[in-house]
């Protein structure tokens, strides 16, 4: 741009030239001017598209920052939310720690009804080796009972055996006692011994002694 004309001295007219140099200078600043507020107009316009823009997004976020069927805003909704996530992990937390207890109890437990079902087994065991033991007992307690009791019947055989035995004998020397007094008497009555005599029957032998002599 060239530099501005100085001002004419009062009274004193200007050149065309002069007057040209400053009606071009005044043009070339008007059109700056005009362009500067075309600019200005331009972004004015834009700044204004901005802020509806804006306010029309504010609105629309007032609008859907709110649950209509709780009447809470969306702000209040994710804290309630962050504090349910807080307490939710507390509670898995604990949830863990009583899932370990639960899991070593469990271990207990088990082991005490191992050892249970072991004691168990074993005292079955005992109380089928006593049974055992005990039917044992009776089979041989019962053997030597038949054993004993095949023998007394052996030895009551053998006793009624030598009692019949004994009682036969014991008849039999009678009869030969009675065949021996009957021929005695007979004896005395062909010879006629008197009775007094010393081979009467007051000095015959007893009948016991008479009866180990015919034994003998």
């Amino acid at each position: 741009m060239s530099a501005a004309p100085k001002p004419p001295a009062p009274n004193q007219l200007w050149e065309p030239q002069e007057f040209l140099a400053k009606a071009r200078l005044l043009s070339s600043k008007l059109k700056s001017h005009n362009d500067a507020a075309s600019d200005l107009l331009t972004r004015g316009c834009k700044l204004q598209e901005h802020l509806n823009a804006v306010s029309e997004l504010n609105h629309t976020l007032k609008r859907h920052s709110s649950v209509p069927f709780l009447g809470v805003t969306r702000d209040s909704v994710v804290q309630d939310l962050h504090q349910e996530r807080i307490v939710l992990r507390a509670l898995r937390q604990e949830n863990d720690e009583l899932l370990e207890t639960v899991q070593e109890n469990g271990d207990a437990v088990q082991y005490i009804v191992h050892k249970y079902r072991q004691h168990s087994k074993r005292l079955c065991d005992l109380r089928n080796q006593d049974t055992a033991c005990s039917y044992l007992l009776d089979q041989h307690y019962e053997v030597k009972l038949k054993v004993h009791e095949d023998k007394l019947t052996t030895m009551l055989y053998v006793a009624q055996q030598a009692m019949s035995k004994d009682d036969k004998a014991a008849e039999h020397r009678t009869n030969v006692l009675r065949n021996l007094q009957n021929q005695n008497v007979a004896l005395r009555s062909v010879l006629k011994i008197a009775l007094t005599s010393p081979s009467s029957p007051a000095h015959l032998p007893d009948k016991e002694a008479l009866s180990s002599s015919v034994r003998l």
